[in-house]
């Protein structure tokens, strides 16, 4: 008797492509949020926190690791930056959490639209899990997939390359196929440098920055930045 072919299975090769986000300064103005408890922190001591120092010494950089150069060029080193830090945090936290900011109108259109044609969504703060799991929660669009939030308590931040990559492996998606929504030349350069596509939308103190290496620079979230953003999901390595 001759022996039975049996067919293999049909394999799905339909690649897992992923929509990942700053979570707080793309859903939350998170990084207006970190000027205003920053300059009334500093409002306390007689600082007057200014757009520009505020630009050239917290927006690429940790408040943690800004604040020292910051109260360097407000003329007061001898402030202790280590002590402030932690009052700055918590406000931080606070304001993203208690009196969350609203977000963009067209971006929860945006997220769902995009669950809706099968991709996944992650994201990457720089707040701690908890607070991030938190926050992504107010989006109101599901529960992330185990390890599609990456936060900065695993070491990992917006602008480290690992982050955005560590979120896409948490769900199975294809690296290059991936596209990255970001405000600011340090976490576009991060999520170009992790070998994904990026799309960048500066807010009022990134938008002088260089996005060289990104594939598109929008102006603001809206329903037109949305399908832009579906299109180019829509056409992947």
């Amino acid at each position: 008797m001759a022996d039975e072919i049996t067919a293999p299975e049909e394999i799905d090769e339909t690649p897992t492509i992923a929509l990942l986000f700053e979570l707080e300064t793309i859903g939350f103005q998170g990084r207006q949020v970190v000027f205003d408890v920053l300059k009334s922190v500093l409002a306390d001591k007689d600082m007057k926190l200014t757009p520009v120092l505020f630009s050239r010494c917290c927006v690429d950089k940790p408040v943690e690791e800004g604040l020292p150069q910051l109260l360097d060029l407000l003329g007061h080193p001898r402030v202790s930056a280590e002590k402030l830090v932690p009052e700055i945090m918590q406000g931080i936290r606070a304001s993203l959490l208690d009196n969350t900011p609203k977000s963009p109108a067209a971006l929860a259109g945006l997220l769902k639209k995009a669950q809706d044609e099968g991709y996944k969504l992650g994201a990457v703060s720089n707040l701690d899990l908890d607070a991030a799991l938190q926050l992504y929660a107010k989006l109101d669009i599901g529960e992330p997939e185990e390890g599609a939030i990456v936060a900065s308590e695993s070491e990992a931040g917006t602008a480290d390359p690992q982050a955005w990559k560590s979120a896409a492996r948490a769900m199975d998606a294809l690296i290059p196929s991936c596209v990255v929504l970001t405000t600011s030349s340090s976490s576009s350069l991060a999520a170009v440098s992790s070998g994904m596509r990026c799309i960048v939308i500066p807010d009022d103190y990134t938008s002088f920055q260089d996005f060289g290496g990104t594939d598109h620079i929008l102006d603001a979230l809206d329903d037109s930045a949305a399908k832009d953003i579906l299109d180019t999901l829509a056409v992947h390595p």
